[in-house]
């Protein structure tokens, strides 16, 4: 990929040239196919470096090869690979996740060092996550050992969308897609009604005796609560992420954004955080267990708070009572923080 140029005296010859391997003999078609997602994620990984390392002589960027590379990506929509019935289709939709993470993770990376020199392809990163929403939740996913489908990439998603935000500020007119947008990340914190029914099976085995029986009764019980912990855990960033992003969203383009928009963002802000505080500490969400969760929670009413739109009244009221509830009912000193800060202000 001829992405970036280095500006030297010296002519660059064919054998500086990385060769990816291209021989796929005596392979079938998912291998193929893994084969050559494994070769994006290291071309992602070594051009991001290639532009965050320091180098003692000129670079030249091209950007637009690589938002190229991003149009030509878009146009494999995981929404249509699904519904069709091919064996390929399904190979090909097992490894686009981690495909788009890769590219995803790519554009991160390129907000970290080029910022505001990239403000004209600011629609094309903002259309590329309003598609990648959409796509997940018209795909449904697969999921992985307690963790939601397409989690690491709905969290490299949040992490693109809160750079954008916090970059370029009102600048990045995120009202334009906000209707797109909003509605997905709001939907990736709100608790779910989610019960887990545990059926036995068949007949006690008389073959065993007591003391094997019991080693392996416990044995499934510390599977099923380690199970639990990465459900909790994996799940909790995903929450934590999304709200991150709806923090920065309201910061930048709190006032911008639409009325309806803005009273779901309000309506559904307020209500989970009532919601955590009214069901105690061992009946909470299982995400919001987590004090990285509740501090991101109020840290985006804080920033719900600072940005009101002009046609809605700000929700000072229950605001004052959520963070006043927070400060003195909530034991972990950086929950405290965020609450004693929505107090005082």
């Amino acid at each position: 990929m001829d992405v970036l140029h280095i500006n030297n005296d010296s002519n660059q010859s064919e054998e500086s040239k990385i060769e990816m391997p291209n021989d796929f003999t005596g392979c079938n078609l998912l291998q193929k196919v893994y084969l050559l997602k494994g070769q994006i994620q290291i071309l992602c990984c070594c051009t991001s470096e290639l532009y965050l390392t320091p180098a003692p002589f000129v670079k030249t960027i091209k950007p637009g090869q690589i938002f190229r590379l991003l149009k030509c990506l878009s146009k494999i929509r995981m929404a249509q690979l699904s519904t069709t019935l091919g064996h390929e289709n399904k190979v090909v939709l097992a490894a686009m996740p981690e495909v788009y993470d890769s590219f995803v993770k790519l554009m991160n990376d390129f907000l970290r060092f080029a910022a505001e020199d990239l403000t004209l392809y600011l629609p094309n990163i903002l259309e590329f996550i309003a598609q990648l929403f959409t796509d997940i939740r018209q795909t449904g996913g697969i999921q992985q050992t307690g963790e939601k489908p397409f989690a690491t990439l709905k969290k490299s998603l949040h992490k693109l969308l809160e750079s954008l935000c916090d970059i370029f500020g009102a600048g990045v007119s995120i009202e334009k897609y906000a209707d797109e947008i909003i509605p997905f990340v709001i939907s990736d914190f709100l608790p779910a009604n989610e019960t887990i029914t545990l059926n036995i099976t068949g007949g006690v085995n008389s073959s065993l005796s007591k003391k094997q029986k019991k080693t392996s009764q416990q044995a499934a019980g510390m599977n099923l609560l380690n199970l639990e912990a990465k459900k909790r855990v994996t799940n909790s960033l995903t929450v934590a992420s999304s709200l991150k992003a709806l923090a920065s969203v309201l910061n930048s383009s709190g006032t911008f954004l639409s009325e309806s928009c803005h009273r779901s963002i309000q309506a559904c802000v307020i209500g989970t955080c009532m919601d955590v505080q009214r069901s105690g500490i061992k009946g909470r969400p299982i995400a919001f267990n987590e004090p990285e969760c509740r501090s991101s929670l109020y840290q985006a009413l804080y920033s719900l708070l600072s940005n009101p739109h002009p046609k809605t009244p700000a929700p000072f009221r229950h605001a004052f009572g959520i963070f006043r509830h927070g400060h003195l009912n909530d034991r972990h000193p950086r929950v405290q923080d965020v609450c004693l800060q929505g107090n005082v202000s």
